[in-house]
């Protein structure tokens, strides 16, 4: 009996080292792998990868700059990229952020307003989220009047950039001290610019119902805002007024009403403060349409006055002789 379990336990002794030393192997091998898993995530540039940057109060300066038709208030350059405010005529006003860098591959970037550091407690707010043309540039143009009247009360901008992966993100943190006063002169500039763009007050059309002689309150409206474009472009040389009408009645009388439309927005354009030596009445009656006098629609179309803007670079076509002649 004593042999049997002196064997017994010498046995167990046994069985227990070998599992003692193949459980070490066992925990050292698995430690290995669990450490080697740690390492290869928080290698990896794409997993978990996020970045808070925060331009220094001391670098941070804004500068307004303007001219007749844009005004600009940039934030001074930076190594992370370049920021600025930019209004355009029509009211046109947008964030500017343009990358230096490219190395991620960012697809999207949401503006916020956030509380400076010193204020309690601390709020991000979301103002919009616009994607990636490609181009490294993000051009926010959502609600920016309300962010500019929010930086007037103190508060700092903040634009995240998203990746493909959901965990992939960059924060960047602008400070805007030392804002107030560049503020103040690009507000006013704001003020001064065009209601209409180039683009828009180059060609205006107004259409007419039938038998209107004058001008309605939003046709006058119009004219008006296309005032504030030719007023700041040095380069127009001539205004064309042309008068249209449908094939309704006689061709004189139809002659006659075209003429008077035309004359009747020449003497509004005046009135605003057009120079005379700039304007050039035509009336044209029932000729040149643009749709057919066959239906009511068609005729709506017809009668029309177009005023065109004709710069320094552009040629005149003459109605009469459908040739072109350069503006001198």
């Amino acid at each position: 009996m004593r042999l049997y379990a002196s064997k017994k336990c010498a046995m167990a002794y046994l069985y227990n080292k070998i599992m003692s030393e193949r459980g070490k192997k066992c925990f050292c091998h698995l430690s290995v792998k669990i450490y080697s898993f740690i390492v290869l995530i928080f290698s990896s540039g794409s997993c978990f990868a996020f970045q808070n940057i925060q331009i220094p109060m001391d670098l941070s300066a804004w500068v307004y700059s303007g001219t007749k038709v844009k005004c600009t208030l940039t934030h001074l350059d930076t190594s992370y990229g370049k920021f600025y405010f930019r209004s355009l005529p029509d009211n046109q006003l947008s964030f500017e952020f343009r990358l230096n860098k490219k190395s991620q591959n960012w697809t999207s970037a949401t503006l916020s307003k956030v509380s400076p550091p010193w204020v309690e407690p601390a709020l991000t707010i979301p103002v919009t989220t616009v994607r990636n043309d490609n181009s490294g540039q993000f051009s926010f143009h959502r609600d920016m009047k309300a962010l500019l009247q929010d930086i007037a009360q103190g508060q700092w901008i903040q634009v995240m950039l998203s990746g493909n992966e959901s965990s992939a993100s960059e924060t960047v943190t602008i400070p805007l001290v030392r804002i107030h006063q560049e503020l103040k002169k690009f507000q006013s500039c704001r003020s001064r610019l065009p209601a209409m763009s180039y683009r828009q007050a180059r060609t205006v059309v107004l259409h007419y119902t039938n038998g209107q002689r004058q001008l309605s309150a939003s046709q006058l409206r119009e004219l008006k805002d296309m005032v504030t474009y030719i007023d700041v472009d040095s380069r127009i040389q001539h205004i064309l007024i042309d008068g249209h009408t449908d094939n309704t009645g006689p061709s004189i009388t139809n002659l006659n009403l075209s003429r008077t439309r035309a004359e009747d927005v020449a003497r509004v354009l005046k009135k605003y403060g057009v120079k005379s030596g700039l304007i050039q009445i035509r009336a044209h009656g029932s000729r040149y349409p643009v749709s057919s006098n066959h239906t009511a629609d068609g005729r709506a179309k017809n009668r029309r006055v177009t005023i065109r803007l004709v710069r320094d670079n552009e040629d005149i076509v003459s109605r009469k002789t459908n040739q072109k002649k350069k503006v001198q």
